[in-house]
């Protein structure tokens, strides 16, 4: 078994939906939810850096950490 956990970047961030919306990935509802969250992270990212971390369990998602960068709440 490996474990990994670090945070996410720009090509992890679907990781992130794949653990939140597992069995609602088709729900067009989620999906809003999903590409508004997608947009924020990436904005984030740039702006700040990462906003979250993945755990990955023999290289597949797992569990996810979503936090607010402390830099940004300064602004």
């Amino acid at each position: 078994m490996n474990i990994e956990v670090r945070d996410v970047e720009d090509e992890e961030v679907d990781d992130v939906f794949e653990i939140r919306s597992h069995g609602r990935l088709e729900d067009p509802i989620q999906r809003l939810g999903i590409e508004l969250k997608r947009r924020w992270m990436l904005e984030m990212l740039d702006a700040y850096g990462p906003t979250a971390k993945m755990a990955y369990l023999d290289h597949g998602p797992a569990a996810q950490i979503l936090f607010y960068p402390q830099e940004a709440s300064h602004t």
